[in-house]
């Protein structure tokens, strides 16, 4: 194990003990810190897939803070609900030609406004930051920047037994990727895409202390820029989280 996987495992064993210890619920206001598996694969007309990113050894660590009081509440309507988190993690790169199969890091920013609607229905607005560190291959290797801009919308179904699920809707307004390519082509790119849409579902159980969740975007080709596009592409992030 390296040492910088060793670090993560540390933090990931501090983190475990702290929330144990200082227990919180998602049922008010609360810190939280979480683990998932990512998975981004990208597709052409003539390969599918072209090229993926996967969790191989250790899962991405997030840690967050998040209020969905109001989304959750049949009665406080209020206040806005939202969410701010922060990722890191590890993927294995691989391409259909086999060539260029490396490890490396990414790390991601994501937040969400959220405002209450009748029946525990809500509607927002959300943004999503990643950022891909494809230079540590090396030669030929260069950085990418993704981000979406989209609109939130979801429902609560609350329990009798007080377990909840949330099920969300997320409409892009807009997508940007950048490529930091210079080093490569002599020059950088920038895409934009149009057209794309995800899904979120998540259950937290009676107690509220922790979270599962499931995060899916399809997003579909860019515009084309000298030539080139960012193929269609789905993500997928299975997880867990810990209110502390």
């Amino acid at each position: 194990m390296t040492i910088k996987n060793r670090i993560l495992s540390a933090i990931v064993i501090l983190l475990f003990n702290f929330s144990i210890a200082n227990a919180q619920t998602f049922n008010k206001p609360t810190a939280y810190w979480g683990l998932n598996y990512y998975a981004y694969i990208e597709d052409t007309a003539t390969q599918d897939p072209f090229m993926e990113e996967k969790t191989k050894l250790l899962p991405t660590i997030f840690i967050g803070y998040k209020d969905e009081t109001s989304i959750r509440s049949t009665t406080n309507k209020n206040s806005l609900s939202y969410f701010a988190e922060a990722a890191l993690g590890q993927v294995e790169y691989s391409q259909y030609t086999g060539v260029g199969t490396h490890t490396h890091n990414y790390w991601k920013i994501q937040g969400e406004a959220l405002y209450p609607l009748p029946e525990n229905f809500y509607l927002g607005l959300g943004y999503r930051h990643l950022y891909d560190y494809l230079s540590d291959y090396g030669a030929g290797g260069y950085d990418r920047r993704n981000q979406l801009l989209y609109v939130p919308v979801g429902y609560v179904l609350n329990s009798k037994d007080g377990s909840a699920a949330k099920f969300q809707f997320n409409y892009l307004i807009e997508g940007k990727q950048n490529s930091y390519t210079a080093s490569v082509l002599g020059y950088d790119l920038e895409h934009t895409q149009k057209d794309g849409y995800g899904f979120d579902i998540s259950y937290t159980p009676k107690d509220a202390t922790w979270e599962i969740f499931g995060r899916y975007w399809n997003i579909d080709d860019s515009n084309i820029v000298r030539g080139t596009l960012e193929p269609h592409n789905v993500t997928y992030e299975i997880g867990v989280k810990y209110a502390f």
